[in-house]
């Protein structure tokens, strides 16, 4: 395998162990074969790290970096540094893709000229064993600005906050110094910066990425580490484009996912509280989760403000 592969494959895992094989099997199957594959695995209580390190043994295109923390941005971080490729491209270790994946988004970029490509994808049962592609709140193929990109993905329309059906040139991450920040929903807080950067963005309908649907996943478990991850999202994002001029195109879709985040605060702190069954300090929990989120909405802010560094936990149990 050539030393600069053209692409790197970046698969942070965690407690994954009864999905692991699926989807390290489907990048191994891949029709691209310059390709490399970065695992990074730490904190998992089960075999996950055993079946990486079995295939990192075995198959010269995948390496496996050992981390102290189980969060996901900062195995992502890790995996940047090592990666060698001209393109960067994320797949969840409990997801899994099609054969001709890294094929057809490597095309595109080339052909395009475009430094990220943007596909379709579906969601996986694995308990049905079912995919069904999304047919809604997905964007049109072809050619868009960056502009237009990074609207739709702040208003959560048609573009969705998601790294892994997004194919990326590896610069755009290091010519602009874009790392993810060490909190839950740290892709909600990335993927708009990097579209701003990005020379142009285009659209493949191909659906080819299959996302698992399971109940251990960040999105469908609740915790206050992850209410809060999905605040200072919005703080950093707003500190970003602050400091970008925050020009009038931009303001209205930060508005919207201000006001989005404000009501799916809200439901998590209720559905958190219920799930424990503790329900002393669930308004005064409401009030003061929900004031940070009128901060980052309205509230003056100054251009120097990292609020991810800044800030303290909001919610307490």
């Amino acid at each position: 395998m050539d030393d600069f592969p053209k692409i790197s494959v970046i698969m942070p895992i965690y407690n994954v162990a009864d999905f692991l094989h699926k989807s390290l099997n489907s990048v191994r199957a891949q029709t691209f074969k310059d390709y490399e594959v970065i695992m990074v695995e730490g904190g998992s209580t089960d075999e996950s790290h055993e079946i990486a390190a079995y295939y990192a043994e075995r198959h010269s295109r995948f390496h496996l970096l050992v981390c102290d923390s189980p969060n996901v941005g900062i195995k992502r971080n890790m995996a940047l540094k090592a990666a060698k490729g001209e393109y960067i491209a994320f797949v969840d270790s409990d997801d899994f893709i099609e054969p001709n994946y890294l094929e057809k988004l490597y095309n595109a970029a080339k052909e395009n000229d475009s430094d990220v490509i943007v596909c379709n994808y579906s969601i996986y049962n694995p308990i049905t064993e079912i995919s069904k592609p999304i047919s809604i709140r997905k964007p049109r193929a072809g050619e868009m600005k960056s502009s237009r990109a990074v609207s739709l993905t702040l208003r959560d329309f048609q573009m969705r906050s998601y790294l892994w059906n997004k194919f990326w040139k590896r610069d755009l991450f290091f010519d602009n110094n874009i790392i993810f920040p060490d909190i839950y929903f740290e892709d909600i807080a990335t993927v708009s910066r990097l579209l701003y950067y990005a020379n142009k963005v285009f659209v493949i309908d191909d659906c080819l990425y299959h996302y698992t649907k399971r109940t251990g996943s960040i999105i469908h478990s609740l915790s206050d580490r992850k209410i809060d991850g999905y605040i200072y999202a919005l703080g950093i994002l707003r500190c970003f484009f602050e400091m970008q001029g925050f020009e009038w195109r931009y303001k209205f879709p930060m508005l919207n996912l201000g006001v989005c985040i404000f009501f799916s605060n809200w439901y998590s702190v209720v559905s958190l509280h219920w799930k424990e069954k503790k329900f002393k300090g669930l308004f005064s929990n409401i009030h003061r989760s929900n004031k940070k989120v009128m901060h980052f909405i309205f509230g003056k802010m100054k251009k120097s403000e990292v609020p991810i560094n800044t800030e303290k936990r909001i919610i307490i149990f």
